[in-house]
């Protein structure tokens, strides 16, 4: 059963999108605006593909330091490396990482503050 009122917002759609008023609009909505319309699907899986790699390594990380491995503070940098370097990769900017990177550097900080507690053991060692 569709949704109510989907047929109707699947004609209104292209009226509403013929609406936007993109050459009129302020410079930082024109450049989401153009930005919006010249991501691709492709460009829209690398970027998923980037980030959940990110997502896994900083995990990984994570859970080595709370287990004290110093590995896990490297691990967690290469995380945020991969995040922080994307647009390099991909060739535009992601919006929606930049504030994911920056509480990252701010953790990479605090965990740096704390490395001496950490130990060198090997990851498959007992604490």
């Amino acid at each position: 059963m569709p949704v109510k009122g989907y047929a109707k917002l699947a004609k209104e759609l292209p009226v509403l999108e013929d609406k936007r008023d993109v050459k009129n609009a302020s410079g930082f909505v024109k450049s989401i605006y153009d930005a919006l319309d010249s991501m691709s699907a492709d460009w829209i899986r690398k970027s998923c593909m980037i980030e959940i790699l990110s997502d896994i390594l900083t995990l990984i990380g994570a859970i080595l330091m709370w287990n004290l491995r110093k590995t896990g503070f490297y691990i967690y940098i290469l995380g945020m490396l991969v995040l922080i370097l994307s647009p390099l990769v991909l060739g535009k900017a992601m919006f929606t990482e930049a504030d994911k990177a920056f509480i990252g550097l701010i953790f990479i900080a605090m965990y740096a503050a704390n490395l001496k507690q950490m130990g060198n053991k090997a990851i498959g060692t007992s604490v």
